[in-house]
């Protein structure tokens, strides 16, 4: 499932209008989990991309956190708030070609390089030394190719619902995932892919919401077990502008593409000494093989499945989840956390 630049631009040759140079407009900030303090706006990049990002709390120690997708936007992040009733401060933002930041439409300026030097980009603007990081699914292959850039950087590590670590993984997991939703992906993973752009492509401005919600609610179905300790998400993925909804599938593309053809991740995290939290669920449908990848190549990681949960940890067992990320961060490992040999 490799794509050539040539061919996503293709496939999306005028829905982008804002190119390189625009970033939408955000509403007001919306309100924070306990009320704690918000501070949103930009920062410029070396390259003069702008990512909007949003600081919430004011506690003494600064955790950032890496979105997934890519495209998706810093929204699910919003989730992960009550870390700040432990005395964090959490930074997010919209990775470029998302959300509010800079809607870049370029491929060659969607690597995960580019992705890696704009979280070095966040850690300057916040004055920190080290990270204390946590990367969510693609957030986790930007995570770990910058810790294999930037070693000295780094504290302490969540790798949370991590992606496939290398490309036979990722094959395996949508083919899984696609024999899950049945006939409907009958065709084949690629092809279905293909449809599902060219449809996004040349749908109306108002239908874009409708596609983007019944990606999510499809997505929600293979990802999360729900149960009654599950919540609904606080952010709304699919409340952006219809130009930031179409570029998702040109970021998506981009940066996959960017790991490589035949991409494997371990040789990186082999070399990686900080301490690492792989973070899944239990009932997870992603095939844990891969992620079991994760903990076993890193030296100093362990493997947290959360027991009664999907894909989405952080949704269907939301105070389990926060109370072993603050556990980790505090510097201890949390209950249930072991090594995979």
């Amino acid at each position: 499932m490799t794509w050539s630049a040539a061919a996503i631009l293709a496939l999306a040759p005028l829905a982008f209008a804002l190119g390189n140079g625009g970033a939408a407009s955000p509403p007001p900030p919306p309100a924070a989990y306990g009320g704690a303090p918000v501070r949103e706006g930009w920062l410029t990049t070396p390259d003069g991309v702008r990512l909007f990002h949003r600081v919430v709390g004011h506690g003494s120690r600064t955790i950032v956190y890496v979105h997934g997708g890519p495209g998706t936007g810093m929204r699910e992040g919003y989730d992960l708030e009550p870390l700040t009733a432990a005395g964090y401060t959490l930074v997010m933002y919209d990775q470029r070609g998302s959300g509010f930041s800079t809607l870049v439409s370029d491929p060659a300026r969607l690597t995960v390089a580019s992705h890696v030097a704009d979280l070095e980009a966040v850690r300057r603007h916040v004055g920190l030394r080290r990270l204390d990081v946590i990367g969510l699914s693609w957030g986790a292959a930007v995570v770990a190719r910058y810790a294999e850039r930037f070693p000295d950087r780094i504290a302490r590590i969540v790798f949370l619902s991590p992606m496939s670590p290398t490309r036979a993984h990722l094959t395996e997991r949508l083919s899984h995932l696609a024999s899950l939703r049945g006939p409907a992906l009958s065709g084949g993973v690629t092809a279905t892919l293909k449809a599902t752009l060219e449809r996004w492509r040349t749908a109306p401005d108002e239908e874009i919401p409708g596609l983007c919600r019944e990606e999510w609610n499809a997505l929600a179905g293979l990802y999360e077990r729900g149960g009654p300790q599950a919540r609904p998400p606080r952010g709304d993925a699919c409340a952006y502008p219809a130009e930031v909804l179409r570029n998702r599938t040109v970021v998506r593309l981009a940066g996959i593409e960017s790991l490589g053809a035949a991409f494997d991740l371990r040789p990186g995290l082999r070399k990686l000494r900080a301490p690492a939290l792989v973070v899944e669920g239990q009932e997870s449908n992603v095939p844990l093989d891969a992620t079991r990848e994760w903990a076993r190549s890193l030296p100093n990681g362990r493997l947290l499945l959360v027991p009664e949960a999907g894909h989405r940890t952080w949704l269907d067992q939301p105070e389990r989840v926060t109370s072993a990320l603050q556990t980790f961060f505090r510097g201890d490992w949390p209950p249930g956390a072991v090594a995979t040999p």
